[in-house]
């Protein structure tokens, strides 16, 4: 029986990384939609303290039962 044995070489390189403005790009766009959200719910919190203030809670269920029903 003949066998016949084959060594093989493998080469490694140092490759740069080619992503790398990515994490900053990432990073950047994570803080604009984290701000972006807090912005609304911001706003969101002073609308329904406004609305209560004006209207009274009772007024606020009222309309917004009207809402939600029709």
């Amino acid at each position: 029986m003949n066998t016949t044995m084959t060594k093989n070489k493998t080469r490694t390189q140092g490759i740069a990384s080619v992503n790398t403005g990515t994490a900053a790009v990432t990073k950047g766009g994570m803080a604009v939609l984290a701000g972006s959200s807090a912005l609304v719910g911001i706003w969101a919190t002073a609308c329904m303290a406004i609305a209560l203030v004006s209207s009274g809670p009772a007024e606020l269920i009222r309309g917004w039962l009207g809402a939600v029903i029709g």
